[in-house]
């Protein structure tokens, strides 16, 4: 449908000075693109069809167009917070949507939709008094003045350029006065309440965003501390839900969660981490993401076997610290500062990332135990009072424990004694009192436990500096995955114990063989293909809630015009150009040549007419797309000269009369093609 140039001038004009004020301290991107997109709205002299479809998809264009080109202003700095871009994000997005009114009809709603698609980007501007050259109060009237007359004079033009009607009629003094002062106070107010509206508008979106996906409040974990009064349920063994996801090239075995060294009357206190690492470099490339890395040991030479890990974490509530193999050397993780301690425990003020890698020494892996710190504190050797006596009782009744000469032979002697002498039970509830530990070797059956809290006291009172381990024991792989898993059910408890001689901390795992994990049954097909679905929806989620859409899209056209641009200026670019040139001559020439010669010269009277039409008379008076050829004839005849109308009036009847007949006459047809002719030059003179 044709359109007068003048509102679309005046509203890319509009657009081009709020964008000029937004680019002005770096990135003309936007501005360029403005520009570049203005001067073809202009050019082109007839407006795009108005339909859904139409509208959608060019604003989706001119969208991914615009966030390519402000990418420089939308993307935040690696040191900021994620939303520290959002409102540049959001503005440029709705300038693209107005940007997008240019290509079609200028009404009182596509000038409106240029206006609410500038004026946040005016504002936006008008808040930065930093990248301004002077004060605000030096900026401002020269902003706003310019963007009022710009808003009124895309109006005017838009008024007077439409047909006659009491809404297109020219305002008068009064009303221009009161569109002012309108105006004037819009934009002050949205000065004024830019920095409230925003706050607001951001903790509206947490709301949402923790209603969607994970609230960023702390999750409720499970309990750090272990309490032996509460017996481990029936079906644990069952309980194959996934809690990790682990990439390697070696079995990952003995996971540390956390570590505990003091026992009273039943419980084991967890030692909390109160020390944040420091981070020593970015890890990551480009075909990962980058991760700030933390050193967990200073001991490591940089000549050293390295391999790295990569580990998803699925149920962050089934955890309470990083799952770590004890040849751990460094975390790579973003988010919240990761906290340790000196016995290797790591967690996270805050709620665990997604996903982390962990860089590990792959030699000795199921017996490596946490290096540090050397097992000369008390800490280590320390024994309850009132269970002294019971723990040196153990200690004799264990055969040979008592006279082992090493601590090797003192961990055989406790490996041999509870596997032949003790049972591996789950859901036993002991007797609290005088202690669960002494209900358990009375018993002589228990969970994992029980059977590394025994052994770290009896270590202890023999004299061999231990600690007690919580964590996982990795060793199933889903190949579906491609994947170690970590579930539920591998949740284990084990000791290391100080050897002085070789002055290391080993691992020992004084449950019987059968109630390790490594016993339990491998998972079916169906559970596999449940772990591949969970794993693939955790992904999904994480993917959507740490991703920028809007980054993705600005990234996305950019290289889209890079490519095309590199296309357009290549040999492959010119063969594909030329090889859709050739198949498009191809299908024309293969749809003429199927026509009869009647076909062909009526589709030529068709094409004659609706040139006639489109180029014969002024730009108001051509034929609109939906309009019929009576109702165009009625309309452009009361503005035509008496001559020139009738003329056009048997030029329309002698088409319809030969181009519709039952039998084309060719010479009558050929004769009114002529006319056709001479009547579009002497509209051209």
């Amino acid at each position: 449908m044709t359109r007068s140039r003048w509102p679309v001038f005046f509203n890319a004009l509009f657009l081009l000075w709020c964008a000029w004020w937004y680019c002005r301290d770096a990135g003309m991107g936007l501005l360029v693109v403005t520009g570049v997109v203005a001067v073809l709205a202009w050019v082109r002299s007839r407006a795009l069809p108005s339909s859904a479809r139409w509208v959608v998809w060019s604003g989706i264009v001119l969208t991914v167009a615009c966030l390519a080109a402000n990418v420089e202003r939308i993307v935040p700095p690696d040191d900021a917070l994620d939303e520290s871009r959002m409102l540049d994000q959001v503005v440029t997005v709705i300038f693209a949507f107005g940007v997008t009114s240019l290509f079609f009809r200028p009404t009182a709603q596509s000038v409106t939709l240029v206006v609410l698609g500038g004026v946040p980007l005016a504002m936006t501007a008008l808040g930065r008094p930093d990248v301004m050259p002077g004060a605000v109060g030096d900026a401002a009237p020269w902003m706003v003045g310019g963007t009022v007359v710009l808003m009124l004079t895309a109006d005017m033009a838009q008024r007077l350029t439409q047909g006659s009607g009491r809404e297109h009629a020219v305002p008068g003094v009064r009303e221009l006065a009161q569109r002012v002062v309108v105006l004037c106070l819009v934009t002050g107010a949205s000065l004024v309440l830019q920095e409230p509206l925003g706050l607001g508008i951001k903790q509206v979106q947490r709301c949402l965003y923790g209603m969607m996906f994970f609230s960023e409040r702390l999750p409720r974990r499970r309990m750090s501390d272990i309490n032996l009064n509460l017996p481990v349920p029936h079906d644990f063994g069952q309980r194959t839900r996934m809690v990790a996801a682990i990439r390697s090239d070696n079995m990952p075995g003995y996971l540390r969660e956390n570590v505990y060294l003091q026992y009273d009357r039943g419980r084991w206190d967890v030692v909390k981490p109160n020390v944040p690492l420091e981070p020593s470099a970015v890890a990551g490339g480009a075909a990962r993401p980058q991760y700030p890395r933390y050193l967990l040991r200073s001991d490591v030479a940089a000549t050293e076997r390295r391999e790295t890990w990569r580990v998803e974490i699925l149920a962050p509530r089934l955890l309470g610290g990083f799952c770590l193999p004890g040849s751990c050397l460094a975390l790579s993780c973003v988010g919240a500062v990761p906290m340790a301690e000196t016995n290797g425990s790591v967690t996270v003020n805050g709620p665990f990332p997604d996903a982390y890698e962990i860089e590990v020494d792959p030699r000795r892996m199921m017996d490596r135990a946490w290096p540090q710190p050397e097992g000369n504190a008390a800490v280590y050797l320390e024994v309850p009072r009132s269970l002294a006596g019971a723990v040196s009782n153990w200690v004799e009744s264990c055969a040979g424990l008592a006279t082992a000469s090493s601590v090797g032979e003192a961990v055989r002697c406790v490996d041999a004694d509870f596997s032949a002498r003790f049972a591996y039970r789950l859901g036993i509830r002991m007797k609290a009192n005088p202690d669960p530990l002494i209900d358990f070797m009375t018993r002589k059956e228990g969970s994992c436990t029980f059977f590394a809290s025994a052994a770290t006291l009896m270590f202890r009172q023999r004299g061999i500096p231990a600690r007690m381990i919580g964590g996982f024991v990795c060793s199933d792989w889903n190949p579906w995955l491609a994947r170690w898993v970590v579930r539920e059910r591998d949740g284990h408890a084990w000791v290391e114990v100080w050897d002085g001689a070789s002055g290391c901390w080993l691992i020992v795992d004084p449950t019987p063989p059968e109630g390790r994990p490594s016993a339990l049954q491998r998972p079916g097909r169906f559970r596999l293909a449940l772990d591949l679905f969970a794993a693939s929806w955790r992904r999904a989620l994480a993917y959507l809630r740490n991703t920028n859409f809007l980054q993705v899209l600005a990234d996305g056209g950019e290289l889209l015009i890079l490519f095309l641009w590199q296309m357009i200026w290549s040999v492959p670019g010119a063969v594909v150009a030329l090889g859709l040139g050739v198949l498009t001559w191809l299908r024309w020439w293969s749809r003429l040549h199927r026509m009869t010669p009647e076909a062909r010269l009526r589709a030529e009277l068709t094409q004659a007419m609706t040139r006639v039409a489109r180029h014969a008379l002024p730009t108001p008076l051509r034929r609109r797309a939906a309009e019929s050829w009576t109702a165009w004839h009625r309309r452009v005849s009361e503005r035509l000269p008496d001559e020139r109308a009738a003329q056009l009036v048997t030029l329309l009847e002698r088409y319809q009369t030969i181009r519709y007949s039952v039998i084309l006459d060719e010479a009558a047809a050929r004769d009114w093609l002529e006319a056709a002719r001479a009547f579009g030059k002497r509209s051209n003179k």
